[in-house]
């Protein structure tokens, strides 16, 4: 029921089937007796060649034949999950290969009603963010009691300048009384909770047929190969440069440099990557730009509403 991928060598078992690999099609093979026998991988400059051997003991006059079912063709999984023999198991999702196939099927369903595979990326994104909201909305809260207890964090910083020690101490003190985190990882968390999905959606663009020559708009013509003018990545790290600009306001200058990077790293990152999983990551960084407005604005209305009612007490 496993799987093994092998370059070259000689390998003893009584195999299901075997395969040569051609990451997009796969031409594979199996016996029609079980039984031991042994595989023998090499590899040349262009190619990968396969003998297959197996001791057969005959008498005189004894007559042995064997056949061999093979399927020589593309790595559909639907096709190769038809042949009942597990040849779907070629298909490499990688590390989070569950997580990968559910969202290649889930790439499919939408496909049906989208008819591209971009827009599928990009309604798969909403999905995910929709998910994440809460978490999103928590790290906004947080973001805003940082806000909150700046300027008591500046009078520690004046009155402790020189005692870095006793500085630290006051400080996780303040951080406690008013249930914060420190780090000011708070606002990053929706983006690093991302992470397998990222890797599951890289995965699924690089080893699955049906994305392969999948197009999108104008000169994305392959979203499984990068964007050849760069302009998607470009884009997204914008966006990500915007977004941490927003959830980072309440952060100390020194730490706001350091998350400042990476949207540089990520945009230098991106650039030969899947045209698809760039497509990902900047719809992810809009819609969380979005979000950041629709909270800011609700933030603001409620404290105006708070302050009123403040002065509405005064007065009465």
């Amino acid at each position: 029921d496993t799987v093994r991928r092998v370059k070259a060598g000689a390998f003893t078992g009584d195999f299901r089937w075997w395969a040569v690999d051609g990451h997009y099609f796969l031409a594979a093979f199996v016996p029609g007796q079980p039984g031991a026998s042994t595989l023998r991988v090499s590899e040349s400059d262009d190619y990968f060649a396969v003998d297959r051997s197996r001791v057969e003991t005959l008498r005189p006059g004894d007559e042995r034949g064997t056949t061999l079912t093979f399927y020589i063709g593309p790595k559909i999984l639907a096709d190769l999950k038809a042949t009942g023999l597990g040849l779907e198991k070629s298909v490499n999702f990688g590390t989070f290969a569950p997580l990968a196939r559910l969202i290649h099927t889930t790439l499919l369903t939408f496909h049906k009603a989208t008819k591209n595979f971009g827009w599928s990326i990009i309604l798969l994104t909403f999905i995910i963010q929709a998910f994440v909201l809460p978490l999103t909305i928590s790290s906004f809260r947080h973001g805003q009691k940082m806000k909150a207890v700046q300027p008591q964090m500046k009078r520690l910083q004046e009155l402790y300048k020189n005692d870095a020690r006793r500085l630290n101490v006051e400080m996780m003190e303040l951080y406690k009384r008013h249930g914060l985190r420190f780090m000011g990882l708070e606002g990053c968390l929706p983006v690093f909770i991302q992470m397998p999905v990222f890797f599951a959606l890289y995965n699924a663009l690089r080893s699955t047929y049906e994305l392969r020559h999948a197009p999108w708009i104008g000169w994305i013509k392959d979203l499984s190969l990068h964007d050849p003018f760069y302009v998607l990545p470009v884009l997204m790290g914008a966006g990500m440069f915007f977004q941490q600009k927003m959830s980072m306001a309440s952060m100390d200058p020194s730490q706001r440099q350091i998350m400042y990077i990476m949207p540089v790293m990520f945009t230098f990152f991106f650039l030969k990557m899947p045209s698809g999983l760039v497509l990902y990551w900047l719809t992810s960084s809009l819609l969380g730009i979005l979000v950041q407005v629709i909270l800011t604005k609700r933030h603001a209305g409620e404290r105006m509403a708070h302050l009123g009612h403040a002065a509405h007490g005064r007065v009465n």
